[in-house]
């Protein structure tokens, strides 16, 4: 009966232990990234310029799993904003969305996009630090999508 029980207790710590966690670490601490956000005084038009150009997706995280995101840059998904308020999502070369787009104030110092047709990767508020992009949307209970520049 002891072989027995060490035999299942085993098998209990060796599948408790050895769990796979394919959860990838945030490319910016979301405390550190809303931080250098509202360290600039943002304007619309301040942040029209800044989204300017390509963006490739490189995270995501779920509300419902806090901390356990995962990598997105195998996807090849990339965000490009023109200056002439055309929103370009290319994947793998090939568009597959286009929409026209403009910032709005969301609620103070917060701004999210207007699209004309939706992208589900484009929802929330804005936070811009440095190369690291981010629609939050996990105020919401959505998710949140993080992007880094590429061009």
């Amino acid at each position: 009966m002891t072989y027995l029980t060490t035999l299942i207790l085993r098998l209990v710590v060796f599948s408790v232990c050895c769990q796979s966690d394919n959860s990838q670490p945030r490319p910016i601490e979301p405390d550190d990234l809303y931080s250098c956000y509202t360290r600039t005084h943002w304007k619309e038009d301040q942040l029209v310029q800044s989204l300017l150009g390509k963006w490739k997706y490189i995270y995501l995280e779920n509300v419902w799993h806090y901390g356990k995101g995962m990598n997105t840059e195998n996807e090849n998904l990339i965000l490009e904003f023109t200056s002439d308020s055309i929103l370009y999502i290319h994947k793998n070369e090939a568009v597959l969305h286009a929409s026209k787009w403009k910032i709005v104030e969301e609620d103070f110092r917060m701004y999210a996009l207007e699209l004309n047709t939706p992208s589900p990767y484009l929802y929330g508020r804005i936070l811009l630090c440095n190369s690291i992009l981010e629609f939050s949307n996990s105020h919401q209970l959505g998710n949140d999508h993080y992007f880094h520049r590429v061009q």
